[in-house]
């Protein structure tokens, strides 16, 4: 999956189609509260007051309409993790958010401010992502699923790149190697996401990326600044 498939399910403003948007909105509010797999066309047509033929008019079928909505719900967030990238964004990237404003003379985020943006993309995601969505998008969907994480990829590079300057300015330990810090970051993400005790108790990646996002914080970095301690 690369950057340009994302791009042909994603909706802009001066192309969006009412009827378009209309199924897409009744689609998430189903797939958020029974899942991908017990929500079926018929009941988004319900859910809309329109014929399932009116769906095809705008839309090949069910999987095509996961791929807009999943892909909708993560261009919808994105803008609030990227520009804490700043200009370590691939370029790809930047062509899907063509309202995100980047100052090449900006001053750089610090790898405190990339973990709350994370953190609070992690609890937006949360609200409109159940878990089983999550469920079903690795067992029905696979390879979105895998073409999900693949999109992590060219992110990696930045991070490393943010806990070296995380160790230039003090933020971040010295004796922690950046690119195994960030693959840990990943690999560990990704194993509890996939986790069946965690699972079966109903604790879907969102809430496991925020308490890992926190352990992490004071695992790696420094003890904050002292206008940054609250004791």
């Amino acid at each position: 999956m690369d950057v340009q498939e994302i791009a042909k399910y994603i909706e802009r403003p001066e192309e969006e189609d009412p009827r378009r948007r209309q199924i897409l909105e009744a689609a998430g509010r189903l797939f958020h509260r029974y899942g991908f797999r017990r929500t079926s066309l018929d009941d988004i047509a319900r859910e809309c007051r329109i014929s399932k033929k009116t769906i095809y008019q705008h839309f090949e079928g069910k999987d095509e309409l996961v791929r807009a909505v999943l892909f909708g719900l993560v261009y919808e967030k994105m803008d609030s993790v990227l520009w804490v990238f700043g200009n370590l964004i691939p370029e790809g990237y930047k062509g899907l958010l063509p309202n995100l404003k980047l100052d090449p003379q900006a001053k750089p985020a610090t790898f405190r401010e990339m973990l709350k943006a994370v953190t609070e993309f992690a609890q937006r995601m949360r609200q409109r992502v159940s878990m089983q969505m999550l469920t079903d998008l690795r067992t029905d969907y696979p390879e979105l699923w895998r073409g999900l994480l693949e999109m992590r990829k060219p992110f990696i590079k930045g991070v490393v790149e943010m806990i070296e300057r995380g160790q230039q300015n003090g933020d971040v330990r010295r004796e922690i190697n950046p690119l195994v810090a960030t693959e840990l970051m990943f690999t560990a993400y990704e194993s509890l996401s996939n986790s069946p005790v965690l699972n079966a108790q109903g604790i879907g990646p969102s809430e496991i990326g925020l308490t890992f996002l926190e352990i992490l914080s004071h695992g790696l970095l420094t003890e904050p600044p002292p206008e940054d301690k609250t004791h």
